[in-house]
């Protein structure tokens, strides 16, 4: 009985933590899934070939959001190298994030926003058109929840951080205990050794 118990005490433990940490999205998560959103919207609104030929670049946040598109188009996409059968260019064109305070006063919390727009240029009918989609973002974070949200290896998931307001207590009177704590151990240190 009291085994049984104690499975299912840490069974709770390890829900309630689960459902904490998993409640925040990584920057990386809410732009896949803002890029999910632009390939649906575009599929329903232009896609009418029934194959796309689509040329790979180098840059990072376009590739993330051309590795979306090919997941959404599985069937209907070729990737190609050759410049001449390409009909559609993708081009990420800005992915941006930034953090805000919400209070002057209130330090712990910061708006997160999160802007994604992708310009498609595709080849219709022999005449070249594009056409721009922007999705946005908004939640609430708190500082500590940073270091979990941003991916150091994709560096647009990364965004400036404002700068922490410090209290009083941490301006004045911490500097002060720690200066106090180092000058008392040094008088002991000598008063000890000159004994």
């Amino acid at each position: 009985m009291r085994k049984t118990n104690l499975h299912i005490f840490l069974l709770m433990i390890f829900i309630s933590t689960g459902s904490v940490f998993g409640s925040i999205r990584t920057n990386l998560t809410v732009i896949d899934s803002l890029s999910k959103e632009i390939c649906h919207e575009f599929i329903s609104d232009k896609l009418t070939a029934d194959t796309v030929f689509l040329s790979l670049t180098e840059d990072k946040q376009t590739a993330r959001f051309s590795m979306t598109l090919i997941d959404e188009l599985q069937n209907k996409i070729v990737i190609s190298s050759n410049s001449n059968k390409q009909n559609m260019y993708i081009s990420a064109n800005q992915i941006n994030i930034e953090y805000e305070k919400i209070d002057k006063k209130e330090d712990e919390l910061l708006i997160r926003k999160i802007d994604v727009n992708i310009i498609f240029r595709y080849d219709y009918n022999d005449t070249i058109k594009s056409k721009k989609y922007n999705k946005s973002y908004l939640d609430t974070i708190s500082y500590s929840d940073i270091k979990y949200i941003e991916d150091s290896y994709w560096s647009f998931t990364q965004a400036k951080i404002p700068e922490k307001n410090h209290s009083f207590f941490e301006k004045y009177i911490e500097p002060i205990v720690f200066t106090s704590a180092a000058v008392l151990t040094t008088i002991l240190l000598f008063s000890v050794r000159s004994n």
